[in-house]
């Protein structure tokens, strides 16, 4: 399936740029519907698990992934087509991919057939195009809407991707690199080759195969594609290329060194003419069609579609504000940012002497000269925000500046570990300004001049903002748009179509937009149930429906009942003390202080004469007086009221309490097992009971497996081998060992036993000395240590021995690795190399397996060798600092930092702290500015 998920990606990645009046919304439980993003109304209710929006503005929503149920709905979220019985793909140009399980084909909007299911692997339609790979011969062809094939490309390619303005990229001789290592630009995960574009007839339009650092390629946007190779692992001792490239970053023109595992990218127009030569680390296509080019020192340049430099004299380059503006940085030292007008020959507005700037339209902007951290600022910071920045203001109005020496400018934030809060705020936060707030979204102040702001938990950006105005409160969205006007003495954050609000000292209802669903009558709500009336299907035309409830509990005078939120009625009275749903339409109610259940027709399914009811596994568990029973979810009695407790137990059985003895009934009433045990719990492959204060085992079927003789049982699965179950056993406080039939194989001779992962030897204690026997009893290590540890590298496991305070290394099979000569081992790693550190009077250094000193104890501290890309660091610690050596000892990063965190890959930054500062530098220790 490599084909079909690699070009999956990328028709995935066009379908993002489609625009819809509907936007996905989460309800917080993991269930998916639709908003208008105009009005905030619910118009698809939150009863899928995906839903995934098409090229075409459609939708296509899954209902139960595990019955293959698909609900197909049009621009205005009505529903159009339902499907099951296969998996099925968002529509794409008036067709659908599927998949019945053997291979795949495409339906139309009706639901036809109109091509039948014979490709092992498929795309979606783009421009009239959708690519296939045939089961029989594996060849990959072109067909047409019909199912015609258009072209047939044979075994040429490994991939191709979907058509963009009239062409597509197509891969020769793929191979897989390593997932997640690669450019952040949209390539196939993880597959790279030589690289051609080809037409819709199959001819070969620009053939880059012959590029060296021509590896993957981007879809054609704005009559420009982005070529290039990611980063791929160098090899030990790998030759250094040469090409003849301007480096226009800040390095003469001239001959570049490039390692082949450099990342390079640069841009071709449609006649295959590089427009960029391939230099860069990172390439941009913005909407305009300029181009924005991040060299390999991190610097960045901005050209036209031509490769015309426009911006050439700073670091970094922002997207475009205002239509005018871009925030720059001039140099990566001090990481400070100012404002250029392109439309005025890239004049300087604002200088590059700011922390931050914020854009404030239609030409202002907000600049921070330096940040201080706060912590829990103020008692009117919102509830959901624990630390700010606070700094003095610089206003510019294009050129003209007024700075707020002594009236603080705050911005409220949550606090992440590891973050550097200099850097750029890339999410909505509220911010503090001379007593008034407002947010800022993406470097934009989007509102100002509110008493207070108060952003609602899991918002997202299509959700709204409490604001308040003079003592009132009302809705702003991300935009700073008002939806709600302050008109509430309180708020709450809307829930699908409506919000709870207080109007003086009553509650109430109101809609998105602004209108009473309710009169202001309540005195509060306290939780809503999404009751679905979606389980069931008819045949068209009325194979779906999206009719649900949504109902609030709301209390008065003490008493419950419950409101319809879309209209605001009354769906039970106000007569209950107290209403918890079950189930559907279904509500346990109590009444004058006993409890009954009833439905949403207030119809008493069973009368409130219960001192309680709960729900279990299999129904009820009512409760008269101090003894309890159980009903059926017919409220047909299972078992009678008599007995302490009944809880659940395995599969369609419950663990009864009587006489404060447990014993296990079934769904039937009828009793397994009476109640004679202390204790009974369900323990993997049997059941744990404990009779006369002994322990034992029984089968699922309820028979003796090993009987109550014991002080402990403790029941284990080696990962390893999960077929082979152990049980550790304790007799008169020693320990010994079952094996999956209940045999005894290790007596209970030991104060310890360890099984996790015991595959074939245990490490035991015996009369306060560990050693290691195997599962036929036999010793492997005598009992001569005063610790044994299991230790796993990436694919080993070793045993760490301690003796008089030395340690020292054996194998799994009993074999002295190393002396046991060391004040202390650290962590194994690099495989069968066996690379460690070990601590000689109080310094640190690396052995090998052969226990040869590779590198000398020279370091106060030592972490274990880490895998990045291929290539080995490890952290260490010289003269109270931490810095980063390679398995040759040779410093990577200098020892100047309290803390270090190594990616994974080399293509990822180092986060570091110095002293209360968190950023990410460069593996050449050079500070990335973001």
């Amino acid at each position: 399936m490599q084909f079909f998920y690699l070009l999956l990606l990328v028709t995935l990645s066009l379908s993002g740029f489609a625009q819809s009046k509907l936007i996905t919304s989460n309800n917080g439980s993991g269930l998916v519907g639709l908003l208008n993003s105009a009005t905030y109304e619910l118009i698809v209710p939150h009863i899928f698990t995906n839903i995934q929006e098409a090229t075409d503005g459609t939708f296509l929503g899954i209902i139960h992934s595990d019955r293959q149920e698909h609900v197909y709905f049009d621009k205005n979220g009505k529903a159009f087509l339902y499907m099951e019985q296969a998996s099925y793909s968002p529509f794409s140009e008036g067709l659908a991919r599927f998949h019945d399980g053997k291979a795949f084909g495409y339906i139309n909007t009706k639901g036809e057939t109109i091509i039948q299911p014979m490709y092992e692997n498929a795309t979606h339609f783009h421009e009239g195009v959708a690519i296939v790979q045939t089961v029989e011969n594996k060849n990959i062809s072109l067909i047409n809407p019909k199912g015609v094939v258009i072209t047939n490309l044979e075994n040429k390619y490994t991939v191709v991707s979907a058509f963009s303005e009239g062409l597509a990229y197509a891969i020769k001789n793929g191979e897989i690199i390593n997932e997640g290592v690669g450019s952040e630009l949209d390539f196939p995960d993880g597959i790279i080759g030589s690289v051609q574009y080809i037409d819709k007839q199959g001819k070969v339009v620009i053939d880059l195969s012959a590029h060296k650092f021509v590896r993957q390629a981007t879809p054609f946007k704005q009559g420009l594609a982005v070529v290039g190779k990611p980063y791929t692992p160098a090899q030990e001792g790998e030759a250094i290329d040469t090409v003849l490239v301007p480096d226009m970053c800040g390095v003469a023109f001239g001959t570049v060194a490039t390692k082949y595992s450099d990342e390079v990218y640069g841009v071709i127009d449609r006649t295959g003419k590089f427009v960029l030569p391939p230099r860069y680390k990172k390439i941009d296509i913005e909407p305009t069609g300029t181009l924005l080019a991040t060299c390999t020192s991190g610097a960045q340049m901005l050209f036209d579609k031509a490769g015309k430099p426009l911006i050439t004299a700073y670091y970094r380059i922002s997207p475009l504000f205002g239509g005018h503006f871009r925030l720059v940085q001039q140099d990566s030292a001090t990481g400070n940012w100012g404002v250029i007008d392109v439309t005025n020959q890239n004049k300087l507005i604002v200088p590059t002497q700011y922390a931050e700037i914020f854009y404030n339209a239609p030409s202002d902007f907000w600049a921070i000269e330096k940040w201080q951290d706060i912590e829990n600022p103020t008692d009117q910071t919102p509830d959901l925000y624990n630390f700010a920045k606070e700094a003095s203001l610089t206003i510019y109005t294009y050129s003209r500046a007024a700075k707020f020496e002594n009236k603080l400018f705050r911005v409220y934030h949550t606090y992440t570990p590891a973050l550097d809060y200099n850097q750029t705020i890339r999410e909505v936060k509220p911010f503090e300004f001379n007593g008034k707030w407002g947010i800022i979204n993406n470097f934009e102040i989007k509102a100002v001049g509110y008493d207070s702001i108060a952003p609602f938990e899991d918002a997202t950006p299509s959700d709204l903002i409490g604001m308040q105005k003079r003592n009132k409160w009302g809705h702003i969205n991300s935009s700073g748009e008002v939806i709600v006007p302050p008109t509430y003495t309180e708020i709450m954050p809307f829930k699908n179509n409506y919000a709870i609000v207080q109007k003086g000292t009553k509650w109430g209802l109101i809609g998105k937009n602004n209108k009473s669903i309710t009169a202001f009558e309540f005195d509060g709500f306290e939780q809503t149930y999404d009751i679905n009336f979606t389980e069931s299907y008819k045949p068209l035309p009325n194979f779906y429906s999206t009719e649900y409830i949504d109902l609030l509990k709301a209390t008065k005078k003490d008493l419950v009942g419950l409101i319809n939120t879309k209209t605001g009625k009354m769906v039970l009275p106000f007569e209950f003390q107290s209403l918890n749903h079950v189930e559907n339409n279904i509500f346990i109610a109590e009444k004058a202080g006993k409890y009954g259940i009833i439905n949403l027709d207030n119809k008493e399914l069973l009368p409130c004469q219960y001192d309680d009811i709960s729900t279990i596994k299999l129904g009820y568990k009512v409760k008269k007086g101090n003894l309890v029973g159980l009903l059926d979810s017919n409220f047909k009695q299972i078992l009678p009221t008599e007995f302490e407790d009944i809880k659940d137990g395995y599969k369609d059985n419950v663990y009864i309490l009587k006489n404060n003895k447990m014993g296990i009934a079934n769904n039937k009433g009828e009793i397994l097992l009476q109640p004679e045990y202390e204790e009974i719990t369900n323990s993997n492959k049997h059941i744990q009971v404990k009779k006369e204060g002994k322990k034992g085992l029984l089968t699922h079927e309820l028979t003796v497996f090993i009987p109550c003789e014991y002080d402990n049982i403790t029941y284990y699965i080696d990962s390893f081998t999960p077929e082979r179950p152990f049980t550790a056993f304790q007799k008169n406080k020693l320990t010994g060992v079952f094996d999956e039939k209940g045999k005894e194989i290790i007596p209970p001779l030991y104060e310890e036993i360890d099984l996790y992962d015991s595959r074939d030897n245990i490490v035991a204690k015996k009369a306060g000395k560990y050693g290691v026997i195997d599962l036929q009893h036999k010793i492997i290590i005598n009992f001569d240590y005063d610790l044994i540890e299991k230790v796993y590298t990436e694919s080993e496991m070793y045993i760490r021995l301690t003796k008089n305070n030395k340690q020292g290394v054996g194998s799994k099979t009993g074999e002295l690795l190393l002396p046991v000569i060391y004040d202390e081992i650290g962590q194994f790693t690099l495989a069968s190399k066996l690379l460690m550190g070990v601590k000689k009077k109080d310094t640190w250094g690396y052995i090998n397996a052969k226990n040869k000193m590779v590198i000398p104890n020279i370091y106060e501290d030592a972490r274990a060798f880490q895998n990045v890309s291929d290539k080995q660091y490890a952290i260490v610690k010289k003269q109270g600092k931490w810095g980063v050596i390679d398995h040759k000892n040779k410093v990577i990063i200098p020892f100047e930092y309290t803390e270090i965190y190594l990616p994974k890959t080399l293509t990822n930054n180092i986060t570091v702290q110095k002293n209360e500062r968190f950023y990410e530098i460069d593996f050449q220790g050079r500070e990335v500015k973001k």
